[in-house]
């Protein structure tokens, strides 16, 4: 039979009401909840981006600074509503998230290299522009060169590859010759690269030291013999995988061409273009007609240059050391 309760008396519960407890989330939570996302989603493409070797120059960079202001105005707007001291913590988390992704997109040492530190020859390495301050490039804005440029490579992205003339001070760039170890300044140059396997967009001769040979051949889609040659090489590459790495050297002045005419032929090897190009062959060819030359490096120094005569069983000789010299009758003549 069911009573009303008298004042002061209570029922005995056989077992004790248990205590809950409800979470309740303001405006300020609601905030860091929100930053907190954000700084875990920086986090991630800090992640990616080290992974995958991403310098800070690809085309994709705009998007992802675009991205961020997008989300820094939405967030300012709702931190507003909460008064100065929550805009000042958004805006200092904020800060920091920003400055470790731009960390990761800076230029980090010998390249922005997949490969492990052991790859390079000391500890320590980064890039070197001291070169390239003498060389100047001039942009060929000629309706005609774009014309014929769009109507070859119709998706070809003359903003970030323009056409263009590389003047250069040549009595400020080291000529090495057979024997010579590379100095730093050329170690360290900062080379612009296409078709990389790996998707960097920047290697240096220093981040390619992880095998005992670097194999550099200088071509253009225009001269047949620098092409075959670099088909020969390419080929080579995969046979012989662990004893050298090969660099092409795009000798033209349509750098958008390169990435192009390689993924065309199939080949894997970095395409090197731009100023880093003209400074690399001007140093290790020591001319401006080295097309169809192959430059062979051992262990940081120059080893020889080579012409197309040379064949493949005296490659493979050379870079198993059965042969330690280049053949004169494939030596590289100067023009």
């Amino acid at each position: 039979m069911m009573r009303f309760l008298r004042k002061g008396e209570c029922y005995a519960l056989s077992e004790p009401r248990k205590k809950r407890y409800y979470l309740s989330i303001n405006s300020f939570q609601c905030l860091l909840l929100s930053l907190s996302a954000i700084y875990y989603q920086f986090s991630c493409n800090v992640q990616k981006s080290r992974a995958r070797g991403t310098t800070g120059y690809a085309v994709d960079r705009d998007n992802r600074v675009r991205g961020a202001l997008a989300i820094k105005e939405r967030l300012l707007r709702i931190a507003r509503s909460d008064g100065k001291v929550l805009l000042t913590i958004f805006c200092v988390l904020f800060n920091f998230a920003s400055i470790v992704e731009a960390k990761a997109q800076e230029l980090r040492p010998g390249g922005a290299t997949v490969a492990t530190e052991e790859c390079l020859i000391s500890k320590g390495a980064s890039y070197n522009h001291s070169l390239l301050k003498n060389v100047r490039s001039i942009p060929l804005m000629s309706k005609k060169y774009y014309n014929e440029a769009i109507k070859r490579y119709p998706k070809a992205d003359l903003y970030k590859y323009p056409m263009a003339r590389y003047d250069i001070d040549e009595e400020k760039i080291p000529w090495l010759k057979d024997g010579d170890l590379l100095p730093e300044e050329v170690l360290d140059l900062p080379l612009w690269v296409v078709n990389d396997q790996y998707g960097r967009d920047t290697i240096t001769l220093r981040s390619e030291m992880d095998k005992k040979w670097i194999i550099i051949h200088s071509w253009f889609e225009s001269c047949p013999p620098c092409v075959h040659g670099m088909k020969r090489w390419e080929t080579l590459a995969t046979a012989e995988a662990e004893h050298f790495n090969l660099i092409g050297v795009f000798t033209s002045l349509y750098p958008h061409r390169a990435a192009f005419e390689s993924r065309r032929f199939g080949w894997q090897s970095p395409q090197v273009i731009g100023e880093s190009m003209q400074i690399l062959r001007t140093a290790l060819a020591r001319n401006h007609y080295s097309s169809g030359s192959t430059i062979w490096i051992k262990n940081g120094r120059v080893f020889g240059s080579s012409g197309i005569k040379l064949t493949e069983e005296e490659k493979v000789k050379i870079l198993h050391g059965e042969l330690n010299h280049i053949p004169e009758h494939a030596k590289w003549v100067m023009r």
